[in-house]
């Protein structure tokens, strides 16, 4: 016959696990925030900068990771979040914040890759439904497992704990919640540095294209030699990335050097054209030089909207120069 001490209770062997949807709360709030996240990016829905933002954050640096936690540990284990202290072989709240950031930092990129592989190009709508499609899979992934477990293992996040600790801190819990808090100042950081990036760089491509072999045009088969009795034909490529429509100048110069200065300038071509922003323009031009000697530059010169009334190297908005033999 078992003896009982008196006053003293019967120790407990199990507790009251997590039943319900209640176990799922984080997960249908992870895969809710990445539906509205794709919503809003494209365009499906209104929102202001104040909600977008936050939620781009969590996007890109959160919900992946933390969903793909929840799928490779289901079971609850001690920590800050957690609605129970109890021991298992699962993964602390505080560690699934931390381990969530490493992994979105990590899963995103990785995801990009993929999809380079795929289809050679990346679109921000393909890689926002992607990153989205991988968050809702990892977390019913995560759903399944969760209840597969015992319902004394299964992780989930109760407030009432999180309340209830939040009176009854150890130096432990505090330093845990002061490395948390940390980690959402990187994530903000970082998000911020992307989200606001600046104002959209604006430039214009201008170079020089001569036909190499097959008929190709290219950047490297450039004439050294021309004759005064042939011509040769060059292309200049021009494309506008102004973020605005643009009305462009273009001035060929021929150039005479003689000990190191300029001895002759002959225009021999200028031509005018509008571009909007993306569009670009291949320009053919028959090149007949008149002067002859070894250092002889041609200079292209790119102006917007007005052409000073003497075209230099210094004065135009973008210029290419090549330097040729010309004789007889």
């Amino acid at each position: 016959m078992e003896r009982t001490d008196a006053g003293t209770k019967p120790s407990q062997t199990t507790r009251a696990g997590a039943t319900g949807l209640a176990v799922l709360t984080d997960l249908a709030l992870v895969s809710a925030a990445a539906g509205l996240t794709l919503l809003l990016a494209m365009g499906s829905a209104g929102g202001a900068a104040a909600i977008r933002v936050p939620l781009g954050f969590l996007f890109v640096f959160f919900l992946p990771g933390y969903a793909l936690i929840s799928a490779l540990f289901p079971r609850a284990a001690p920590g800050l979040l957690a609605s129970d202290d109890r021991s298992s072989r699962g993964v602390s709240a505080f560690e699934r914040v931390v381990l969530s950031v490493g992994l979105s930092l990590a899963i995103v990129p990785l995801l990009a890759l993929g999809l380079i592989f795929v289809s050679q190009t990346i679109e921000r709508g393909t890689v926002l439904s992607t990153i989205a499609g991988f968050t809702v899979f990892s977390a019913l992934l995560g759903a399944v497992r969760r209840y597969r477990q015992p319902p004394s293992d299964r992780f989930h996040v109760s407030f009432r704990a999180m309340a209830r600790r939040g009176l009854s801190y150890t130096t432990a819990n505090r330093l845990n919640a002061a490395l948390v808090l940390l980690v959402v100042l990187v994530i903000a950081g970082g998000g911020l540095a992307i989200a606001s990036p600046g104002e959209p760089e604006r430039y214009t491509e201008f170079g020089l294209l001569s036909e190499g072999e097959g008929g190709e045009l290219t950047a490297s088969a450039y004439p050294a030699e021309l004759s005064t009795n042939e011509s040769e034909t060059l292309y200049l490529h021009v494309g506008n990335h102004e973020r605005q429509t643009v009305e462009y100048t273009t001035v060929i110069l021929l150039q005479r050097y003689e000990f190191g200065e300029i001895d002759e300038t002959v225009e021999l071509d200028r031509r005018t054209l509008t571009l909007a922003h993306g569009e670009e323009r291949i320009v053919d031009h028959e090149i007949r030089p008149t002067t002859v000697g070894d250092r002889i530059r041609l200079t292209y010169l790119l102006y917007q909207d007005t052409v000073p009334a003497d075209p230099t190297l210094e004065n135009a908005y973008r210029s290419v120069s090549l330097t040729v033999a010309v004789t007889d």
